[in-house]
């Protein structure tokens, strides 16, 4: 998963010692107080994260990584910028920023490289900014002025609103050319606007209303918080509770024992629909190629995008054959 190294395994410890998670049931899950491991074995402890590539013998990625966002969405870019439709043989810039801006960069330029002229288009390059600026104004022109047919933004939170919101103000997906953030969460939509990012296409790890399952938690959430949930939210609480439900499963909290039981165990809830933790610790699970609607097709105060389609987990992520992880290197 992500952000901060193992702030979620220290989530389900907290969740467990308050038994405040709650079944699907809508009961109390009494996993808690047995369950939860002991604080001097922290250095022994199952590590379920949220945006990380995973890569560690007690540690899993569990909702994405640059490379998913960069595959999915290369692919999505590089056909039909055409004007007659057709795939225009695009090029593509990358606007990287900090570390995960530049592992984007780096990926498309180099891994995923590949992928984009598979399909007819070319990178030709990648500009930076650093984290935090409020003015993307030159670095928009850059890419603006490098005749790019997709132009896309390796960015998080508010670096990606003000880059979405300054161009449209700059009227950068003009016809023909292709605004895309290789990664966007939902109240980053929010925040940016309907009328600033209608149009704008986005890779989501999750959608509130991809299932049932997803709605009903959803509601949940938006009861307590007033927010319908991000991906990182809504992941956080699905590999939380995939950890301390192999603890409840095998009766132990031994690290290795809940890590095989983590993995023997496949991921079916609100978050994911048939999702399965590899040996290098990626969890592959779908995701939805999504569109920013207009004013005038939303229908409330969260209805800000449509799904497109649904872009099965097994294309999208690392296959586990191309892994540069050591783990699986040292079994190879």
């Amino acid at each position: 998963m992500g952000g901060a190294h193992g702030v979620e395994a220290w989530f389900a410890r907290e969740l467990a010692d308050r038994s405040v998670l709650k079944d699907e049931d809508g009961g109390p899950d009494k996993v808690g107080d047995e369950a939860s491991p002991e604080d001097d074995d922290q250095d022994r402890q199952v590590l379920p994260e949220v945006e990380s590539a995973g890569c560690e013998e007690l540690g899993f990625g569990e909702v994405a990584d640059g490379f998913a966002s960069v595959e999915a969405e290369g692919e999505e870019g590089t056909h039909e910028t055409g004007e007659d439709g057709d795939c225009d043989a695009p090029a593509e810039v990358v606007v990287g920023f900090s570390g995960f801006g530049l592992q984007m960069a780096d990926m498309r330029a180099g891994i995923a490289k590949p992928k984009p002229e598979k399909l007819g288009g070319t990178v030709v390059g990648h500009v930076r900014a650093p984290f935090g600026t409020s003015d993307f104004s030159s670095f928009l022109l850059q890419a603006q002025q490098s005749n790019a047919s997709v132009i896309a933004f390796g960015t998080g939170g508010a670096d990606t609103v003000n880059l979405l919101k300054q161009a449209a103000e700059f009227h950068l997906a003009k016809r023909g050319v292709r605004v895309v953030p290789l990664q966007l969460m939902i109240d980053e939509v929010k925040a940016i606007g309907l009328e600033l990012g209608q149009g704008n296409f986005a890779l989501m790890a999750f959608h509130h209303e991809r299932s049932p399952e997803a709605k009903a938690w959803s509601q949940r959430f938006f009861d307590r918080v007033n927010a319908m949930p991000t991906a990182i939210q809504a992941g956080t609480y699905s590999a939380v509770r995939h950890y301390l439900q192999a603890i409840k499963d095998i009766g132990t909290d031994e690290p290795l024992a809940v890590a095989a039981k983590m993995r023997a165990t496949p991921v079916n809830d609100m978050f994911a629909t048939g999702g399965y933790l590899r040996e290098d610790g990626r969890m592959v699970h779908d995701e939805y190629l999504t569109e920013i609607k207009t004013p005038a097709e939303s229908t409330g105060p969260w209805d800000l995008v449509k799904i497109l389609k649904t872009v099965r987990g097994e294309e999208t992520f690392r296959p586990l054959a191309e892994s540069e992880c050591p783990l699986i290197r040292r079994q190879g």
